[in-house]
């Protein structure tokens, strides 16, 4: 069902992954090559982003992926994973939102919510009561966009990316 934005979400299917990995790619390229140095994202996009890697994640039981459509296309998509979280990370039943990214041509046009929301209620239907996430130090507006969705620090867990070693910051809230 179609939010107010005009943005459906749905769990993703498994003829959806060749999709989803270009848009997983592009997304993580538009939001973090202009500020690492050239060659620096080129393991982690081969290693993470691939269209048997997308099947795998969307067939896996303690993942559940979210694709937002807008006019259409694929716009945007949210990653939740169950598994081992970090000892800072102090929320009962948490499982972590990986990923959460929109097309930058359809930044402001409600993608970003419909995907947060969708999440909350993806993972409080599993009964998972907290939601927890890592965030590049450096990432200030998806910092920012968490915050207003009520996130709280929780701590930090370094990144390696390419040959550097990032920190990203952990953020928690509650699903309901």
């Amino acid at each position: 069902m179609p939010t107010a934005d005009g943005v459906t979400i749905r769990l993703a299917r498994v003829e959806d992954a060749e999709a989803l990995a270009d848009l997983a790619r592009r997304t993580f390229v538009d939001t973090y090559e202009a500020r690492n140095p050239p060659g620096t994202l080129d393991g982690y996009l081969a290693e993470s982003f691939g269209a048997e890697i997308q099947r795998g994640q969307i067939l896996d039981p303690a993942v559940s992926v979210l694709v937002a459509i807008l006019e259409g296309e694929l716009a945007g998509y949210a990653l939740l994973r169950a598994g081992e979280t970090p000892e800072s990370v102090r929320g009962d039943r948490p499982v972590e939102l990986v990923r959460l990214y929109a097309d930058h041509r359809v930044h402001g046009r409600g993608v970003g919510a419909a995907l947060m929301q969708a999440s909350l209620d993806e993972a409080r239907g599993r009964g998972f009561e907290t939601l927890w996430l890592a965030v590049w130090d450096r990432n200030t507006d998806a910092q920012a966009f968490y915050r207003r969705w009520g996130f709280q620090p929780a701590g930090t867990i370094p990144f390696p990316l390419g040959e550097t070693m990032q920190t990203d910051f952990l953020l928690e809230r509650s699903t309901s």
